[in-house]
């Protein structure tokens, strides 16, 4: 999905650790909508995405 310019984000191959939590977090924040509602700020007319 990319909404607006998109924006990208790398991480080291052997850092395991890291996306564990970036994944947790990111899940965590779609599942409660906080995506959805940061998207409805700022993208007008995009989204819901993650809703239920």
């Amino acid at each position: 999905m990319l909404i607006g310019n998109g924006v990208g984000g790398g991480l080291r191959k052997d850092d395991a650790d890291l996306k564990a939590k970036l994944d947790e977090t990111l899940t965590a924040l779609k599942a409660d909508g906080t995506v959805d509602e940061l998207i409805a700020k700022w993208f007008e007319g995009r989204g819901p995405y993650f809703a239920e």
